[in-house]
């Protein structure tokens, strides 16, 4: 019988390329007090506070990340509000997406 290995902090979970950019998110903690609570978990960058866009000027943003003021919610009756449950999230199935909505373009 195979037993199932539990990822340690700083692992790497998995590289997400988006256009011209790389991110490389390791298994580790959001909140310190998380640590003697629950096994690491894959850790996406804060693209709020850091944000980063494509060549075109689109938002890159995370699918759990805090929605801004623009967004939309692909379901009215079952709201996540989290980026990924916008309508402007342009990929549902990605952890990591472009944002399409054109109020947060760069000039």
């Amino acid at each position: 019988m195979h037993k199932a290995t539990i990822p340690r902090e700083g692992d790497l979970y998995k590289v997400i390329n988006i256009e011209n950019k790389t991110f490389n998110i390791h298994y580790g903690y959001y909140e310190e007090n998380e640590r003697d609570k629950v096994e690491p978990l894959p850790v996406f960058p804060d693209l709020k506070k850091n944000p980063a866009y494509t060549a075109d000027g689109n938002p890159i943003v995370t699918a759990i990340q805090e929605p801004c003021e623009y967004y939309i919610p692909l379901n009215k009756e079952r709201s996540e509000e989290w980026c990924g449950d916008c309508i402007s999230y342009l990929d549902a199935d990605k952890e990591i997406s472009i944002c399409g909505c054109t109020e947060r373009m760069l000039e």
